[in-house]
């Protein structure tokens, strides 16, 4: 049988010319190469009985690349007369494929804020740690491996047995989300696999829950002038943390009374939105209060800012990282009791906007969704279980009455 293999060697100087070397490698299952600080990797390898030597750089993740891509060469071009067995199709690794994966990932993040999202690469990092783990637990290394229902079910009910820093179970929702991320992964590598298994996994919504009217009465009497002005903010655009952290003077159009919500490259911020491909921005404009705005313009001209200075800066004129804390300062400096979180606002400007009758779609805009479906989670709808006083008047001045 035709030799296939394929090993990495260390070429570096001596006084007497090159000496090649076997390659030391971070882990006992000799999976990652060590790195190197002279000389080059090189693969050794035989074709048509002649031992052939290729330089491959001094990168450690690369050379690893190159010698599968070898293998994969060496058992598609050599004869089919001298290949005794048949050889598997793809013998990627795991390690590789992943590799390659955020890579590509990578590629397609951009400079201009617009592209995949750091946060949300270095959120899949994590959760296929978990996939790497649980593969090299039960021994699978090749990528073929796992096209495998029954390998992705075990893989599920890993999820599911799993624990928390604080000893609790995964939530489904939880398991749902690092399943997705395998699923993400495997298609891109032409695996589907995990796709119907996927929408077999169920969770539970998690809806926010909107402030009442004495929620807000309570807490914004607590408040001085500046954190009026921040919260206020928060409660009337509908904007998420990172977007009011990451606002600038230029952002905010006084003639209009319009916030512009966009990326900042210059920052490293991009906007959540999916719409951040194929050349739609995925940027919209919010409609803010006459009073906000003018409160804001006096602010900028007291202060003497430049159009690029951030609106809510810290206090050493950077993105603000700790609105959530300071809002509970602020309720525990009054003895307010409950759950008090940024994201509430967002909820309770959507329900506002709903209950004053602007149209679903205008509030998804507003918000920076994509899909009605997820709008509608964040609003609390009057009416759906008892009536109230204002319901029952809605229902008799609507127009159907008059057919009773």
């Amino acid at each position: 049988m035709a030799n296939r293999k394929v090993s990495i060697y260390v070429r570096t100087s001596s006084g007497a010319g090159y000496k090649y070397q076997k390659p030391t490698y971070v882990d006992k299952a000799q999976s990652r190469l060590k790195p190197i600080k002279d000389g080059q990797f090189y693969l050794r390898y035989t074709v048509d009985g002649a031992s052939k030597l290729e330089a491959i750089g001094t990168d450690p993740y690369v050379a690893a690349d190159k010698k599968h891509e070898r293998e994969r060469w060496l058992r598609n071009h050599i004869p089919l007369s001298i290949r005794n067995t048949p050889e598997p199709t793809e013998r990627l690794s795991i390690e590789t494929a992943i590799r390659r994966y955020f890579r590509e990932l990578e590629t397609f993040q951009g400079s201009s804020g617009y592209g995949t999202a750091p946060r949300t690469i270095k959120v899949y990092r994590a959760r296929l740690i978990l996939f790497q783990e649980f593969c090299a637990k039960h021994g699978i290394k090749y990528l073929g491996e796992v096209d495998n229902r029954d390998v992705l079910l075990r893989y599920i009910q890993s999820l599911q047995s799993m624990k928390q820093k604080n000893g609790k179970s995964f939530s489904d929702r939880y398991v749902f989300c690092i399943f997705q991320t395998a699923n993400t992964f495997l298609r891109a590598n032409n695996i589907n696999t995990a796709n119907p298994l996927l929408g077999k996994l169920g969770f539970a919504p998690k809806k926010p829950k909107m402030y009442s009217p004495a929620d807000l009465k309570s807490l914004f009497a607590l408040m001085h002038a500046e954190e009026r002005l921040v919260y206020s903010f928060f409660l009337n655009s509908g904007c998420r943390e990172q977007e009011v952290a990451n606002v600038e003077y230029a952002d905010l159009l006084f003639s209009e009374h319009l916030l512009h919500v966009c990326p900042k490259p210059e920052r490293g911020f991009r906007l959540k939105s999916k719409n951040n491909r194929n050349g739609d921005s995925g940027d919209r404009h919010v409609p803010l209060p006459s009073a906000l705005m003018a409160k804001l313009k006096v602010r900028m001209l007291a202060r003497k800012a430049k159009p690029s200075d951030l609106v809510f800066p810290d206090k050493n004129g950077t993105v603000e990282r700790h609105f959530w804390r300071k809002l509970n300062q602020i309720a525990k400096r009054g003895g307010l009791s409950g759950n008090w979180q940024l994201h509430r606002f967002r909820k309770t400007a959507a329900t506002n906007w709903h209950d004053e009758g602007i149209p679903l779609g205008t509030i998804m805009t507003r918000l920076g969704h994509t899909n009605l479906r997820v709008t509608q989670l964040y609003l609390e709808l009057k009416g759906g279980g008892r009536t109230t006083p204002e319901v029952v008047e809605q229902v008799n001045k609507s127009a159907l009455a008059a057919y009773v």
